[in-house]
């Protein structure tokens, strides 16, 4: 259809990276902007996407929130360019946004888009992200990692904090603790469960009380 532009979230890319990798294709020649976000995007799979990419085609990655799309963009080369172990780097604000890094750490973010309000609440001048920032000395957005206990997989947003309270009511389960961990065969995150046990528990055992009446968790995410 001669497209020239695409937003897509990683884990969809990654899809249609597989299948042209597999049938010896690349992206087509008219497309000019390949646009990743909503999820953590990273320099691996960024060169991967680049291997079926038409050297015309402009590869980005883009920062923003419901409250306010988008908040910064940043390109492949400049991704690929920066140290991760500063930070992940999203960019310079857009035009029209202003913003700054508070006292614990959060990014705040202000300007042209901005939503109003939330629904019942009073308006709104500045809008706190949750992300936890740096600026660099060029003055471009470094994530640094969330405010809150959240993990991103897909298009999802995933609460340990909701989950692990239960599973610690299991008998047997001293303690336990949900973490992310970035798979680049599917340029998204894997949720591992770590476990420290009373008593000795196998993780079938594990499985079929987390699925069982009584505690209901659904593992299928």
């Amino acid at each position: 259809y001669g497209v020239t532009k695409t937003l897509d979230v990683p884990t969809h890319m990654k899809a249609m990276l597989t299948y042209l990798q597999h049938v010896g294709e690349i992206l087509p020649d008219t497309l000019q902007d390949v646009l990743l976000g909503a999820a953590p995007v990273f320099a691996d799979f960024l060169q991967a996407l680049q291997s079926v990419a038409h050297p015309n085609t402009r590869i980005w990655s883009i920062y923003g929130m419901t409250e306010l799309l988008p908040a910064a963009l940043v390109s492949l080369e400049d991704k690929l360019d920066f140290d991760r172990a500063g930070g992940d780097l999203v960019g310079a604000p857009m035009a029209g946004l202003s913003v700054r890094i508070a006292d614990d750490g959060e990014l705040l973010v202000e300007g042209d888009g901005l939503y109003d309000r939330y629904l019942g609440q009073a308006p709104i001048t500045e809008h706190h992200t949750g992300d936890m920032a740096r600026l660099d000395e060029q003055g471009r957005i470094v994530l640094l990692g969330r405010k809150k206990d959240m993990i991103i997989r897909g298009k999802h947003n995933i609460y340990p904090p909701l989950f692990e309270p239960l599973i610690r009511q299991i008998e047997g389960v001293r303690d336990c603790a949900m973490v992310g961990v970035y798979n680049l065969s599917k340029a998204d995150e894997d949720i591992v469960l770590f476990i420290e046990a009373e008593t000795p528990i196998t993780e079938k055992q594990l499985r079929q009380l987390l699925l069982s009446g009584a505690y209901s968790i659904d593992l299928s995410a």
